[in-house]
């Protein structure tokens, strides 16, 4: 991975994918294995290896894209989303568990849709762009 999330990681490895690591500019609270800095990473160390490029800020997300753009990009749809058959999804997307894509949405290369959130029918997300995910409020008593 590209930057550190927590949940990215967790919903790739539910489907059984192994994650052997992220690059970022600190070490993350995380037993994943941390690769280095863009900088100092070993590139060529990095291979053939799908790149997920985890971060939230889509400004970020399109100077890492433009960055490792001599590697290989992947994407990442959970086995936990619902997506429908005429949804478009970039091979550069990712798609993360309990997300609902609907019939028609499209998705823009190096987008990400984080856990829970609902994309309905016909709507287009752009490229490196974001969307949050669901998020349960928590009830305070009076």
């Amino acid at each position: 991975m590209i930057g550190y999330d927590g949940d990215l990681r967790m919903s790739v490895e539910l489907d059984g994918v192994s994650v052997i690591g992220y690059v970022a500019e600190s070490v993350a609270d995380s037993e994943c294995a941390y690769l280095g800095t863009d900088r100092t990473v070993d590139r060529k160390g990095l291979g053939r290896t799908p790149l997920l490029v985890a971060m939230d800020v889509p400004g970020t997300r399109m100077r890492v894209a433009k960055d490792y753009g001599d590697l290989e990009l992947g994407g990442y749809v959970s086995k936990a989303a619902v997506v429908a058959g005429s949804a478009r999804i970039d091979a550069t997307a990712i798609v993360q568990m309990n997300c609902l894509i609907s019939e028609r949405a499209s998705l823009g290369p190096n987008t990400k849709i984080n856990i829970g959130a609902r994309l309905h029918h016909h709507a287009t997300v752009g490229a490196h762009s974001v969307m949050p995910g669901a998020s349960r409020s928590r009830r305070t008593s009076s």
